[in-house]
């Protein structure tokens, strides 16, 4: 199964999954007319539009999934907020919610935001390098895998601000969060959707 990741301008990064087909009909707006993309914003990036036949997604700062289906029109949040404009109607969905629009209609479902069903996505992940503030690089990989990064504490969250990274061997997700908290002499512990940084116990 094959993917597309690329940047999206200054807006962010874009993944396409496999079978998708998409127009792009201005800098700042695409057509997606079958399959699904991924949408992750940039911290200073403008807006977007994704236009299906069921409407429009716009996103407000976020990271979001849209995936075109025979009957329906599917939107799943991971990250900050979209709102979806269908028939002169706005529906606005946070993280953690997925929007269904059919033909008159839009339902609501809350979702987890890491699991099997984000999965295609870290197989399109772009490599991430270990180059860099420890804590920057440790809330890139959280954002990736969806997680919400925490420290156990204070302390231990600013040495790790004050640590850096230099290694740029290109790593998957899995592979860059356990190097990275290798690295930084630190420990990890994943508990639904939150990635708890500890102090590394000594032995």
């Amino acid at each position: 199964m094959s993917f597309a990741t690329l940047q999206w301008h200054d807006h962010g990064s874009l993944r396409i999954a496999a079978g998708s087909r998409i127009h792009f009909t201005s800098d700042d707006s695409i057509q997606l007319e079958r399959g699904a993309i991924y949408f992750a914003s940039a911290p200073s990036g403008s807006a977007v539009a994704i236009r299906t036949r069921f409407g429009v997604v716009r996103d407000v700062g976020t990271a979001f999934e849209v995936r075109v289906e025979p009957a329906a029109l599917r939107v799943r949040v991971r990250e900050g907020t979209v709102d979806l404009q269908q028939n002169g109607a706005r529906e606005r969905a946070e993280a953690g919610i997925e929007l269904l629009a059919q033909q008159s209609r839009v339902t609501r479902t809350a979702i987890p935001t890491t699991g099997p069903d984000w999965n295609w996505l870290l197989a399109a992940a772009p490599p991430i390098i270990l180059d860099g503030n420890a804590r920057g690089v440790l809330m890139a990989i959280a954002r990736e895998k969806g997680f919400t990064l925490v420290f156990s504490d204070r302390l231990l969250a600013d040495r790790i601000g004050r640590t850096s990274l230099h290694d740029h061997v290109p790593l998957t997700p899995d592979e860059a969060l356990a190097a990275a908290t290798v690295a930084a002499g630190v420990s990890y512990h994943v508990s639904g959707n939150t990635l708890l940084i500890e102090r590394r116990q000594l032995r």
